[in-house]
């Protein structure tokens, strides 16, 4: 299997396309805020600073002690988060290779016993395991419709209003705003899967558990034959099992804070 050609993948050598798309950045729109607090409270401070008499303006000041003290706490924080970041990173490429290894092997199984399982079947699995990703991906941090493209699709036959367990946030957190989540069937993973089976996924909560689900019951329909036997249904079982286990990992990772 080959990387996808588009996957944006930066280097070293990208630092002025980084540096011409600052303003676009997620974590600039999360800090901002403090950042911006900070830089006020800073000025303000100096110019009263610079405004009082001499003497008074030196009773403002401390010591470089405090300073010491409070750089060397700051340092091991730092340390300490970058740590607990990177290795929040690691373990979620650890899934996600998990996931891809899971689904080369059950591709793998169905060229192998396609003439067991029916061609039929076949495309059935292939869609649900294409699918499995996308919306693992849409569990964990969900992308709906904006109000724009809602309204341009109102009143068409593709828009899917998705059965949210809890109402999806929207803007920066001082400014949430909740709605319900639409989706356009035309667009990945929603047009991997026929009408009949997406409504049914669009009302379960946990969409990627259902697909799991839904892999373990294809494989437990298949008929025994020479080549297809108990061995086999277990062991594919067994690699849905493993898909299951990746929405665990996923969902732990997404609701454990970084201290």
């Amino acid at each position: 299997c080959f990387a996808d050609p588009n996957d944006v993948r930066y280097g070293a050598s990208d630092w002025w396309h980084n540096v011409r798309n600052f303003h676009h950045s997620t974590i600039l729109k999360e800090t901002r805020g403090p950042v911006l607090a900070i830089a006020v409270w800073s000025f303000l401070v100096s110019i009263i600073h610079r405004a009082l008499p001499t003497h008074r303006a030196n009773s403002m000041c401390l010591g470089s002690t405090p300073h010491s003290l409070l750089a060397g706490s700051i340092g091991l924080l730092l340390v300490f988060r970058t740590n607990s970041a990177y290795q929040r990173f690691v373990e979620g490429r650890r899934t996600w290779e998990s996931i891809l290894n899971t689904a080369r092997d059950i591709t793998r199984f169905l060229s192998c016993y396609e003439a067991d399982i029916g061609f039929a079947r076949k495309a059935r699995i292939q869609r649900l395991l294409a699918a499995f990703p996308y919306l693992l991906h849409h569990h964990i941090q969900p992308r709906c419709l904006s109000d724009g493209e809602c309204e341009k699709l109102q009143h068409s036959a593709h828009v899917l209003q998705l059965n949210e367990p809890r109402p999806i946030e929207f803007g920066r957190k001082s400014e949430v705003s909740t709605r319900r989540c639409f989706v356009d069937k035309r667009s990945l993973p929603w047009c991997l899967l026929p009408d009949s089976v997406l409504e049914k996924c669009a009302q379960s909560h946990n969409r990627p558990l259902w697909i799991s689900d839904r892999l373990a019951l294809e494989f437990t329909e298949i008929k025994y034959s020479d080549n297809f036997s108990s061995r086999e249904r277990l062991d594919m079982l067994k690699q849905v099992s493993k898909l299951s286990e990746a929405i665990g990992h996923c969902e732990r990772l997404h609701n454990t804070a970084v201290p």
